[in-house]
């Protein structure tokens, strides 16, 4: 080691810090989207069209030949027609001329469409997977974002994103701003749409089932039966609400359950339970669980609103049920007129 004259040792370099790899950025690849770049709104579209017969004939003049082949190849010739049926029911508010469509899309699209511009859910197609009305078209016409819990994935990306007119919400998904630019601009949030929106839906749900035999307490968790909330069908002035978990071929505990609620005297919520039924394995039958109860109820009879209860009921004379249910009312059939607010 060398000194300088008259000097101290002088202090080894530090190391090099460690060198830190660049983290590889992946880019998303864009969703591909038909939809034109300029987008006009459903509104826009609406106030322009004025007859069927001079619609067709605007649109005829802009088709892109490469279109048009295409659509000739498919021998959808009457797509020009059915572009202005939708608008025509849509100008006019009237969901049953979308009947005359030619395909069940087209025709659900319409339905959604005339909904939308009359900012009534009844309108709404039905759902195509689940009991009551498509929960996007719900979503949009109430401005009621909670009910976007009830789909998944890109469709519940692209239902928040229209329901709060926002195309930031899409990421690089360009069909899901097409959407937004489309429809955004005519949801018009109801006035307990915040308060529902605050008060969370997917997070909440739960469904509990305590199933105790010779003093052992076996409990499972099925929230992916609620997650999505439920729907309630309309019994004079009372409402069904029915749930089911798995299925003969399915694994783990079959369940199924039916509660009737009507308010009593008093303005209370009471459930009858229709329907319970518990198996606790695949390829059993269910057997009907005895002297059921419904009680712990609670209902917001509006699309958004919280509904739980607690069933409890006996298997045979050794064994015994608990069933704790927390979701939210996706949708829900009308009253007839003369149950009031009921």
């Amino acid at each position: 080691m060398l000194w300088a004259c008259g000097g101290e040792p002088s202090a080894p370099e530090p190391p090099p810090p460690p060198r830190v790899p660049t983290p590889e950025v992946v880019e998303v690849e864009a969703s591909p989207s038909p939809w034109p770049t300029e987008t006009a709104s459903l509104a826009e579209s609406l106030a322009r069209f004025e007859d069927e017969a001079s619609c067709v004939a605007r649109l005829r003049q802009s088709v892109p030949v490469e279109l048009a082949q295409a659509l000739a190849d498919l021998g959808y010739d009457a797509v020009l027609d059915d572009v202005c049926r939708d608008l025509r029911a849509g100008k006019s508010g009237d969901p049953e001329a979308c009947e005359s469509l030619g395909a069940t899309g087209l025709r659900d699209g319409c339905r959604m469409r005339v909904a939308l511009a009359t900012r009534t859910p009844e309108h709404c197609p039905p759902a195509r997977s689940m009991e009551g009305r498509d929960p996007s078209c719900l979503a949009w016409t109430t401005g009621v974002t909670r009910l976007c819990d009830a789909t998944v994935g890109e469709a519940r990306r692209r239902c928040v994103a229209v329901a709060t007119n926002d195309a930031g919400a899409c990421g690089r998904d360009a069909a899901c701003a097409a959407a937004v630019r489309r429809y955004g601009s005519s949801v018009v949030a109801s006035e307990d749409a915040d308060e529902l929106d605050e008060e969370g839906a997917r997070d909440d749900a739960a469904l509990s089932i305590v199933h105790t035999s010779s003093g052992e307490a076996r409990r499972t968790e099925h929230v992916e039966a609620v997650a999505r909330g439920v729907a309630l069908a309309a019994e004079g002035c009372a409402s069904r609400v029915r749930v089911e978990v798995g299925g003969p071929l399915s694994e783990g505990a079959q369940l199924v359950l039916e509660v009737v609620l009507r308010v009593d005297e008093e303005g209370a919520w009471r459930g009858d339970v229709r329907d319970l039924r518990f198996a606790e394995r695949r390829l059993a039958v269910p057997s009907v669980v005895m002297d059921a109860v419904a009680d712990e109820l609670v209902v917001e009879r509006r699309r958004g609103g919280a509904i739980a209860m607690r069933l409890r009921g006996r298997l045979g004379t050794a064994a015994t049920l608990e069933v704790v249910l927390r979701s939210f009312v996706r949708d829900l059939e009308a009253s007839p007129a003369a149950c009031g607010a009921r």
